[in-house]
């Protein structure tokens, strides 16, 4: 069983390298996505909700944080 791991390990690391994830930028998006997918993960397994219910309460408080910057542009560009 190992070996067959190392063999399919080995032929991502291959595949990586001729693809275009292996070049820098792609990399640390990559990078980024699984550790953000592992943040959520953990998050799920701290409150016990599950991962559709941990998205709404994070885009719920992401657009709250965005229409309260948007009302101080808002403010800021009345006031000028």
């Amino acid at each position: 069983m190992p070996f067959l791991l190392k063999e399919v390990f080995d032929g991502s690391i291959r595949f990586m390298q001729q693809s275009h994830y292996y070049q820098l930028d792609a990399q640390k998006s990559l990078f980024a996505s699984i550790v953000s997918f592992c943040k959520l993960e953990a998050l799920q397994f701290a409150t016990a909700a599950n991962h559709f219910a941990l998205k709404y309460k994070l885009v719920v408080k992401a657009n709250i944080a965005a229409m309260a910057e948007l009302t101080d542009l808002r403010k800021k560009t009345l006031a000028a």
